[in-house]
C-alpha cells in the first residue's frame, strides 16, 4: 500500500515510488500469517510490515483511516470483497498485479456472484496470461481494465548473481565445485519420504553426491529430520548448526535441512539438480507445484512431478526444450538425480528467459559458466 507522506513519515520510502515521496506498507495475509509475516519482515527490513485486516467493512474503514493510502496493489488472487468495496467507496484506486484465476475458481465465482461484484470495484488488472484475462472478462470485468503483462515470477535475477552465491556457499560447507549437489526445494510432507528413499539408494550405490532439503513450511523440519533418520540418513537442521556448518557434508549420509525462511534461492544456486516440491502428489486442482523458474534460470536441471498446475506454461516449455524432467515416483527421482553426467551434458546448456513481447517463455541455448 502506498501512503500519503504526512500520515506515515516513519516509513522508509521504497525506491519504486520515492520520486513522489510515498512510503510503503507491506501486508502479510492471514492464511500464511506467521511464515508470511516473518518473510516479509526479512525481505522488507526498511518498511512497515503489518497483518492484513479481517475482511469486515467497519474494520476496513478504520484501517484505511489510519493508513490513509493513495494506492493499493493486490497480488495474484487475493480477492477480498469488503476490502475491494470499501476501497472504491473511499476513492482509493486498487490494482491487481500478476493476476490469475484458475478454471475451477472461475466456475465457482460465476455461481456465487460475490467475487465478480468485488472485482468490478478494482481500477486495473495486470494479469499473467490471456486465459486469465478471459476469465476476468467472463466475470464482468471491463476489457479496458485488463492488461496481459506476463508472470512476474519470470522476472528473476541473472546467472552472474548466482555464481558468486554458489562459490560462497560451497566454500562455507567445504564442497568442491565438482561435488554434485541436488536439492529438494519447497517440499511438502510425503515428498520427504520419496527424497529420503532416493538419497538412501544413491548412497548405497556409492554415488558421490549431497542432498539439501528446503521444506515449504519450516515447522515441518523436525518431522522431516525423523523421516531421513528412519532411512539411515543423518539430517542436520540449518538453524541448529554451530559455526559455518563446514562439517555438515563430511559424512556421505548427511543431509542438510534448511529450516530458515528466504534462503531457497541461495541453496538453488549451490546445487546442480533441483526437485521442485508440491508436484509429486495430488493436493487439489488449484494447487500443485512451486516455481520452476528459480532453478531453471540458473541453468540447474529441474525435476518435477506430474501435479504441477501452477506453472503449466513453464512445464510445457521445459519439456518441449528438453530442459526439464518429469518424475512420477521416488524411483524416477532416484534415477534422474543420480544421472549427473547425462544431466550436465544435456540440460545445463539451457537457460530460460521471459519473452519480451508476451508472457510466453522463450527457451534458448546458452551454456552456463560458473
Amino acid at each position: 500500500m502506498v501512503h500519503r507522506p504526512e500520515k506515515l513519515t516513519c516509513c522508509v520510502r521504497w525506491s519504486g515510488v520515492s520520486k513522489r515521496g510515498f512510503p510503503i506498507t507491506v501486508l502479510s495475509f492471514p492464511h500464511s500469517a506467521i511464515s508470511g509475516y516473518t518473510f516479509a519482515k526479512k525481505a522488507f527490513p526498511n518498511h512497515r510490515v503489518i497483518y492484513f485486516p479481517a475482511d469486515l467493512a467497519f474494520i476496513i474503514r478504520r484501517f484505511f483511516r489510519e493508513l490513509n493510502p493513495v494506492l493499493i496493489v493486490v497480488v495474484e488472487s487475493e480477492f477480498w470483497p469488503n476490502f475491494f468495496a470499501v476501497a472504491e467507496r473511499s476513492n482509493i484506486p486498487l490494482c491487481v498485479l500478476n493476476g490469475k484465476m484458475s478454471a475451477k475458481s472461475f466456475r465457482s465465482h460465476g455461481k456465487t456472484g460475490l467475487i465478480p461484484w468485488a472485482l468490478r470495484k478494482a481500477s486495473l488488472f495486470a494479469v499473467q496470461t490471456e486465459d486469465h484475462a478471459a476469465r476476468f472478462r467472463g466475470l464482468g470485468v471491463a476489457a479496458r481494465s485488463i492488461h496481459v503483462t506476463g508472470n512476474m515470477k519470470y522476472d528473476l535475477s541473472d546467472v552472474a548473481d548466482a555464481s558468486e552465491e554458489r562459490r560462497k556457499l560451497r566454500s562455507q560447507y567445504r564442497l568442491g565445485d565438482d561435488m554434485p549437489v541436488w536439492i529438494g526445494g519447497s517440499i511438502h510432507r510425503g515428498e520427504d519420504e520419496a527424497l529420503a528413499w532416493a538419497q538412501c539408494q544413491l548412497v548405497n550405490d556409492e554415488r558421490e553426491l549431497q542432498l539439501v532439503v528446503v521444506p515449504r513450511y519450516p515447522a515441518d523440519a523436525p518431522a522431516i529430520v525423523d523421516v531421513f533418520g528412519a532411512h539411515g540418513l543423518k539430517a542436520v537442521r540449518k538453524s541448529e548448526l554451530s559455526g559455518n556448518g563446514e562439517t555438515v557434508f563430511s559424512d556421505p549420509r548427511s543431509v542438510l535441512v534448511v529450516d530458515t525462511i528466504g534462503d531457497l534461492k541461495r541453496y538453488y544456486a549451490m546445487s546442480d539438480v533441483a526437485y521442485i516440491g508440491g508436484s509429486l502428489h495430488f493436493r487439489g486442482s488449484n494447487k500443485g507445484g512451486h516455481n520452476l523458474m528459480e532453478p531453471a534460470i540458473l541453468g540447474i536441471a529441474p525435476l518435477f512431478g506430474p501435479y504441477n498446475f501452477s506453472f503449466q506454461e513453464t512445464v510445457r516449455a521445459l519439456l518441449d526444450g528438453n530442459a526439464g524432467l518429469l518424475v512420477r515416483d521416488q524411483h524416477e527421482i532416484c534415477r534422474r538425480s543420480g544421472g549427473f553426467s547425462t544431466i550436465r551434458a544435456a540440460l545445463r546448456r539451457w537457460v530460460l528467459r521471459p519473452a519480451r513481447s508476451s508472457s510466453t517463455i522463450a527457451v534458448r541455448h546458452s551454456r552456463i559458466s560458473r
